[in-house]
């Protein structure tokens, strides 16, 4: 390995250490704009609601849908895929069925209307019944203090089981995040910080259920855990999310480490960040026996290093563009800036390690 690469930063920046040097490009940039280009996302102007599946409202049960999708430059839907849902995915059908019918003001480059791809949409089913009801069952509420004992007491897969039966078992929309929040706390137990941080995300997204005190303190928890995983640049853009969209404040211990964070994102040293492929690929689909790991990049290039394991596929999800190679040591990729914000989902064997070097 060679000298030059900053391993990144958990609370502290941490020390330089060494990275594998690249050689051979994937796709080029191109040359920079003379000028910076403007751009505007899509923004929802036509929503129709789903038809309640049956089989949920005869029970009172209240759930959720979220989705991808591309808006087209004439404000239509195309390439929609559910991509996480509550419950056992009867909310599914009818919500793509309702988001297939919604239009977009579409987003722009310079004032011309563009395809805007992987973009994020997200529908609830709230009974009108239930409303007046919100608020957790008894039932939960007590289940959730049993999952509470069996984590400290490190009787794991007890309150693994006893979370599923507690999903499986809610019906108020209010009780999600509560569970989700128990099987954040679970995989941390068990080791496994990025799905702790899915499990954060998932309670987040609530926002419409979540006391917004409550979901502040879980946004500022869960930019301590991208800090600590690497995730510098979805850290920052939860940030931002959180002081600027939402009015939150950003407690002064981890405004310090964002500051080191943006630090590091302004020293072009390349900084290696430690990762390791997941048991499953949660809601994004993939074969059988493979697992993910899921970045947003800090920077435009990359590449892959120090792996231990498998790695099969590389794919690149952005606003403009979607690219998808064999993950191979050795290359390095640079995302144009055309292609705007992009999500980097790698995948190979379960338990697989290796570095993302941001270059």
């Amino acid at each position: 390995m060679m000298k030059g690469c900053r391993s990144g930063i958990t609370l502290s920046i941490l020390t330089v250490l060494g990275c594998l040097a690249t050689a051979g490009t994937a796709f080029a940039a191109g040359a920079a704009p003379d000028r910076p280009v403007v751009v505007t996302k899509p923004v929802a102007e036509k929503r129709v609601r789903p038809v309640y599946p049956r089989s949920q409202s005869s029970e009172l049960r209240e759930g959720w849908v979220a989705m991808r999708l591309t808006v087209k430059a004439d404000g239509s839907v195309a390439d929609l895929v559910a991509v996480d849902s509550s419950g056992d995915g009867d909310f599914v059908s009818p919500a793509l069925t309702a988001v297939r019918q919604w239009r977009f003001k579409p987003a722009t480059r310079d004032g011309q209307p563009v395809d805007f791809e992987n973009h994020t949409v997200f529908v609830t089913f709230v009974m009108d019944v239930a409303r007046s009801k919100r608020g957790a069952q008894g039932k939960v509420v007590d289940g959730l203090r049993d999952v509470d004992r069996l984590i400290a007491e490190k009787r794991l897969e007890e309150a693994e089981a006893k979370l599923a039966r507690l999903e499986s078992g809610s019906i108020f929309l209010y009780e999600y995040p509560f569970l989700y929040l128990r099987m954040a706390s679970l995989a941390l137990a068990e080791g496994d910080p990025d799905r702790a941080l899915v499990m954060m995300q998932r309670a987040i997204q609530l926002d419409d259920v979540v006391e917004a005190g409550t979901r502040h303190t879980i946004m500022a928890n869960a930019i301590r855990l991208q800090v600590q995983l690497g995730h510098y640049k979805a850290a920052l853009d939860m940030a931002e999310r959180l002081e600027v969209k939402e009015g939150g404040s950003i407690p002064p211990d981890l405004a310090e480490t964002l500051g080191k964070v943006r630090a590091l994102a302004a020293d072009p040293t390349p900084i290696a960040v430690p990762a390791r492929i997941g048991r499953d690929c949660g809601y994004e689909r993939c074969a059988e026996g493979q697992g993910s790991w899921m970045h947003k990049p800090l920077r435009g290039s990359f590449a892959l290093a120090s792996v231990d394991g498998r790695l099969d596929e590389i794919r690149a999800s952005c606003d403009h563009k979607t690219f998808t190679a064999k993950a191979e040591v050795g290359l390095s990729w640079t995302i144009p800036e055309s292609w705007g914000s992009c999500r980097i989902r790698v995948t190979g064997a379960p338990g697989t390690s290796f570095q993302f070097v941001a270059q």
